[in-house]
């Protein structure tokens, strides 16, 4: 389906067949990345990973990605952080149980998200960062920013000042500024203390000083903080929703939830020592968080791409600067290929070998092809190891006088304040575009079918605030190939399976770069990060860095321990609020699990003492908020960031931006100041700082190191909210609080 989004033609795939073209089929000549303004500001200039465009930069980031950071050996390495966190969750939870207290599952599981990430990824504690206290405001406002409508990106002349008049600019500064001084706490620890040596910090910081490469590129302290960025927004803000999710469904289908914990029970018995392989007997708990991601995936609508040339997809020409948006909630949603699909039905997954590793593009939750989410298996570790010690250990009730009906399913995408207000603004460009007569010869072109545009701001209108159903109903009249025009930005959504193998796989290459977005590239340093660096020899580079050096299967291994340790103590707090029957809030405390495993696995530094361990939480929501609001810039080039100060997008991505660079600051003082910490992430990317380690053609810098351093009573099952809440992911608008309920196996 075809859109126009402001001055950007864009295109929507929603089917298996024209996701599979995108994703697989064109892969290569649709993966770069639109230039978003604000992605760009939040990731060092586009010197992370995920905002990055196609490029040898993000190849060698890429590859650096996989092989070093996320590799199965560097995540099982951090399974006893993991372990730690989760047992220290657990114990408060018994706490709350004993006192029959409710828990907020949002929050907590966002803090031990968080404390694991801080230990994982900039080996330092959550308590005592520089996002100690607004952490989850800092990812919050992150994660708006970039999941923010930035009027900068579709409207070129008065984008800006759009996205000024909206707040959107000023918000992606402080969080951009709160941020950067995490990352720099977080650095300053490492240089400090050369005994971190095991987190991701540790390891890129030694990528900076020249001992590891990155192909030819000298990585930059700018280049760490956008990879740092990606791994602080992705591990904490993830994995803690997705638990979120699951026992939001089990709670509401008791039928389902008794199942699962036989199941469990039954292969865990008595065993003191929980551990993630358990997973591999678990079948049924398996299918359950498969049906969950299918439910409720948490990127509905992937990272724009961008197509880097003129192609052909499912008989359409897609033209070159083309943003290509992949509709997963659609996707997962297609009736032709699930039966039901609305209906949380694990036992759908028990007949086929329909996984979510980005092979099956019937179920994509974290994407496909080059773009894919290359720390799926250190997310899911925490994911798994949390699930087990909670359904093994806890039985789980709503707060008196709840039933499931009550319960809100509602997803909370972020983009509300921003539209409202952005139509408003655009009511008078619509009148002036009255009194200004266009003719254009335009060379006829067989592109995707669409709805009809609007002057100036395209189908702006009709994205409503959750996008991804909007443009759902949408491919539903228009096809699984869609053109959209998002102010300036021309746009194709891929919908279904095909389609999306056909930008993930077929034209990956083409299709893989990234349209340029402001706030994340705020965030990211410039977009000196993986996820949100365009397609390009640092790009490239940096995914090979990450490949190599930061995600191999052996670092995943070697962190086991951590995970290990955060899920044990995940469960001890759960067994305490088991005894006292308090509900336990699971977005907060699982959170609060997936940023202690980050935090030691990535930063070498645990979640308790760091910049983030009183914020964390507030510091993460803040920076997935930027990240996956509408911004403005990034569609109205003119009026965008004046829309974006408007709603108070800048104004919060500055403030995300400022509290996650601090806790970078803080891991990467820590590491330099510990000359002994040499095996974690931050450790690698100074050690590139320091040395001068080429990153191909680059030379490493400190954005480049923080770029990359960038997831009650009488309540019951009917009354719990399954409302997804919009961002940059999609996770539960309404906080959900069970009561554990301690049994013979806690």
């Amino acid at each position: 389906m075809s859109l126009k989004f402001g001055h950007v033609s864009t295109v929507v795939a929603s089917s298996p067949e024209t996701v599979k073209d995108v994703l697989k089929t064109f892969d290569a000549d649709c993966c770069s990345r639109p230039y978003l303004t604000y992605a760009a500001r939040l990731s060092y200039n586009l010197n992370d990973l995920g905002f990055s465009p196609y490029s040898q930069y993000w190849k060698e980031v890429r590859k650096m990605t996989v092989v070093e950071l996320y590799t199965t050996k560097r995540v099982k390495s951090f399974a006893h952080i993991r372990e730690e966190e989760v047992a220290s969750f657990v114990d408060y939870i018994k706490q709350s149980a004993l006192l029959a207290d409710p828990v907020n599952l949002n929050s907590k599981l966002m803090k031990l998200s968080g404390s694991v990430i801080c230990r994982v990824g900039f080996g330092m504690n959550l308590k005592g960062s520089k996002l100690e206290n607004t952490y989850e405001e800092v990812i919050q406002g992150t994660m708006e920013v970039l999941g923010s409508f930035a009027a900068a990106d579709y409207f070129p002349v008065i984008g800006r000042l759009i996205d000024r008049i909206t707040g959107l600019h000023s918000k992606c500064e402080k969080v951009f500024k709160e941020m950067n001084a995490f990352f720099d706490q977080s650095i300053k620890h490492h240089l400090e203390d050369e005994s971190l040596k095991d987190d991701i910090i540790a390891l890129l910081l030694k990528m900076e000083r020249g001992e590891t490469s990155l192909g030819e590129f000298q990585l930059t302290r700018n280049h760490t903080k956008g990879i740092l960025l990606n791994v602080l927004i992705a591990g904490i803000d993830t994995s803690g929703h997705t638990i979120t999710w699951v026992m939001t469904h089990l709670i509401t289908n008791p039928r389902i939830l008794k199942r699962v914990q036989a199941e469990v029970r039954e292969v865990i018995k008595n065993k003191d020592n929980i551990t993630e392989e358990d997973i591999n007997q678990l079948e049924y708990l398996k299918m359950v968080i498969k049906e969950t991601l299918r439910i409720n995936p948490l990127l509905p609508l992937l990272v724009p791409r961008e197509a880097s040339k003129d192609l052909k997809i499912d008989g359409h020409d897609i033209l070159k600067k083309t943003w290509i948006h992949i509709n997963i909630w659609a996707l997962h949603r297609n009736p032709n290929v699930w039966k039901d699909p609305e209906a949380f039905i694990p036992e759908r997954f028990m007949d086929n070998e329909i996984d979510y590793k980005g092979l099956n593009f019937e179920l994509l939750p974290f994407g496909s092809g080059r773009r894919m989410c290359p720390g799926i298996g250190m997310g899911m570790a925490l994911v798994h190891l949390t699930l087990i010690n909670l359904l093994y250990r806890f039985d789980w009730k709503l707060p008196e006088g709840m039933k499931a009906k009550d319960v809100d399913l509602e997803e909370s995408y972020g983009l509300e304040d921003e539209m409202n207000l952005l139509y408003v603004i655009v009511a008078f460009v619509l009148f002036a575009s009255i009194l200004i007569a266009r003719k254009a010869k335009k060379k006829t072109l067989n592109l995707p079918p669409g709805p009809p545009k609007l002057p100036i701001i395209g189908n702006l209108h009709q994205l409503g605030s959750q996008p991804h159903r909007s443009i759902n109903k949408l491919s539903e009249k228009y096809g699984p190939l869609m053109s959209l025009k998002f102010g300036k930005v021309s746009t194709v959504v891929a919908s279904t399976p095909e389609a999306v193998k056909d930008v993930l796989k077929t034209f990956d290459v083409e299709c893989c770069s990234r349209p340029y977005l402001t706030y994340p590239a705020r965030i990211t340093y410039g977009l000196n990060d993986v996820a949100f660096s365009p397609y390009s020899k640092y790009w490239k580079e940096v995914r090979k860095m990450a490949v190599v050096e930061l995600f191999t299967g052996k670092r995943v291994e070697s962190f086991r321990h951590i995970r290990e340790d955060e899920v044990a103590s995940f469960v001890d707090f759960l067994k305490q609020s088991a005894s006292t029957e308090n509900p336990v809030n699971f977005n907060q405390k699982l959170m609060k699990l997936s940023g202690s495993v980050i935090c030691r696995v990535g930063f070498g530094i645990n979640l308790k003492g760091s910049k983030l361990e009183n914020t964390y939480e507030e510091v993460i929501h803040g920076t997935m908020e930027v990240l996956g609001s509408f911004a403005a810039i990034d569609y109205f080039p003119v009026i965008g960031r004046l829309i974006d100060r408007i709603t108070g997008l800048h104004r919060k991505c500055e403030k995300a931006f400022k509290a996650m660079d601090e806790f970078f600051d803080q891991c990467i003082k820590y590491h330099l100041e510990n000359g002994s910490i040499k095996d974690d992430i931050i450790a690698l990317l100074l050690k590139m700082e320091r040395e001068e380690t080429a990153i191909g053609e680059f030379q490493s810098t400190r954005k480049h190191t923080k770029g990359i351093l960038l997831l009650p009573e009488g309540m019951k099952a009917k009354d719990v909210d399954l409302e997804e809440s919009y961002g940059l992911v999609c996770p539960k608008k309404v906080p959900l609080e069970l009561i554990p309920v301690i049994t013979q196996w806690t």
